[in-house]
């Protein structure tokens, strides 16, 4: 018999094991309506993500363009320069 954690819907279909990847949640930064970067080093530790939350600004307006390259997060906005909550992990 294995070994580990596995969580199951309650129809019994196992939906996490031992071998799931879970997403782990580094921090965050408010955009403050304008263009940046910052590096963070945890980003090399695995598949990095980002999540954008609006802050303010949310009516009639898009979410800002969001890249990661190595361990640098940078966003920038096209259209609209509203604040907004970039949050970002690895899993």
């Amino acid at each position: 018999m294995a070994v580990g954690v596995r969580i199951k819907d309650r129809n019994g279909n196992i939906v996490v094991d031992f071998t799931s990847k879970l997403p782990r949640i580094i921090g965050y930064i408010d955009t403050n309506g304008s263009a940046g970067s910052i590096n963070v080093p945890e980003l090399a530790l695995g598949n990095a993500y980002w999540v954008v939350s609006p802050i303010s600004g949310t009516s009639g307006r898009g979410s800002p363009n969001v890249s990661i390259s190595g361990t640098t997060l940078s966003w920038s906005y096209p259209n609209a320069t509203v604040n907004d909550r970039i949050y970002y992990g690895y899993y």
